[in-house]
């Protein structure tokens, strides 16, 4: 049996300032901002999982099947 290692190292230092961080974090934040209001449209009842959605979930998913019935309740015969 042959085993075959390889290993890829790639060390990269970069140094900056506290000013420099401070508006990376400052820049930072407007996306971060942006992203916690998108997260909160997209998942406006997320918590432990025991909030009421509100209905829509249901209803979408009546509307979904509303007129789903399988083959057996349309009495349709799928062998011939």
């Amino acid at each position: 049996m042959a085993f075959q290692t390889n290993l890829v190292q790639s060390n990269l230092t970069i140094t900056i300032s506290p000013e420099e961080a401070k508006e990376i974090e400052a820049e930072a934040e407007l996306s971060k901002a942006k992203v916690r209001e998108m997260f909160a449209k997209y998942r406006p009842n997320q918590n432990n999982g025991d909030a009421d959605t509100g209905g829509s979930v249901s209803e979408s998913v009546q509307q979904k099947f509303a007129n789903y019935l399988p083959d057996s309740a349309k009495g349709e015969n799928r062998s011939a």
